[in-house]
């Protein structure tokens, strides 16, 4: 939990300052502003695919060298971080494909679904964040050995990440269909 919750309150203040942007933009009464708002969103999921490569790579090779007892090998950092780093370039390609298809529906339908991106992405950072906050741990207790407390951490990340999707779940099926 300690080593989460930096990242969990990071990737939100993050996400405030992105609707932020969309609320003083939204105030000029334009949807094309609103909509550049929205198209420059996947610039910004790039940036932090960079971050992720190094940033989920460093924390998780240390952590498992440490866990180890090979205090002088900290390497195999890129091998951890790339896959980080695939993940939000997918989130590019996807947010990028989804303005694409938007785009035909006007500035205003690429306003709007810029918003619920953002909204969206409330859940998604918790979450995220969770689970980059235990990655050191689990990394940790797997080299060392010590499967109890593994199994302990992953237990409480599943508990911690999974109770705030079960009101959501019931949300949606209980919501109109159209």
């Amino acid at each position: 939990m300690q080593l989460s919750l930096p990242i969990v309150i990071s990737s939100l203040v993050t996400i405030l300052y992105n609707l932020a942007d969309t609320f003083f933009v939204g105030m000029l009464n334009n949807p094309v502003e609103n909509a550049a708002v929205t198209l420059v969103y996947p610039v910004t999921l790039a940036f932090n695919a960079v971050n992720n490569l190094f940033g989920v790579g460093v924390s998780s090779a240390m952590s498992r060298n440490l866990g180890c007892k090979e205090y002088n090998q900290v390497r195999n950092i890129l091998g951890v971080g790339i896959p980080a780093s695939i993940q939000n370039l997918l989130n590019v390609l996807g947010s990028t494909l989804l303005n694409n298809f938007t785009a035909p529906f006007g500035a205003a339908a690429i306003a709007a679904m810029g918003i619920s991106q953002k909204l969206y992405m409330i859940p998604m950072q918790v979450a995220l964040g969770f689970s980059q906050g235990i990655m050191p741990l689990v990394s940790y207790t797997y080299a060392s050995g010590n499967r109890k407390r593994l199994k302990a951490a992953i237990v409480f990340a599943l508990r911690i990440i999974g109770r705030p999707c079960w009101p959501l779940r019931w949300f949606t099926a209980w919501a109109p269909r159209p």
